[in-house]
């Protein structure tokens, strides 16, 4: 285990290219989509940027306000349940929705 500063350099330049892998496969499946399509790529892209910015600027606040409330372990488990529930709604969403988002052209 790497100590100090080196241990945070490492971490963020981990989670710099986990973030970085992740936008490619995230832009292919908004890009598939019928609605996006209907509005065009460059304001679609767009309005993605902009809701993935607010969602960097409030999960930090969100985080925080849950381990206030609750401590540790219970805004964890508060931020996990939630996790959860996001995937499900996002399954369901995927699953139910436009057919011609998971056939490959």
């Amino acid at each position: 285990i790497i100590p100090g500063i080196g241990a945070v350099i490492v971490s963020l330049s981990l989670l710099g290219i986990a973030s970085m892998l992740s936008k490619n496969s995230h832009y292919a499946y908004y890009m598939n989509s019928q609605e996006v399509k209907g509005i065009g790529d460059a304001p679609a892209l767009g309005i993605y940027s902009m809701l993935f910015s607010i969602g960097q600027m409030l999960g930090p606040i969100i985080i925080g306000t849950l381990i206030s409330f609750e401590g540790y372990k219970g805004g964890i488990g508060l931020l996990c349940i939630i996790y959860i529930i996001a995937m499900l709604v996002f399954a369901l969403m995927a699953f139910t929705g436009d057919k011609s988002i998971r056939s490959s052209e």
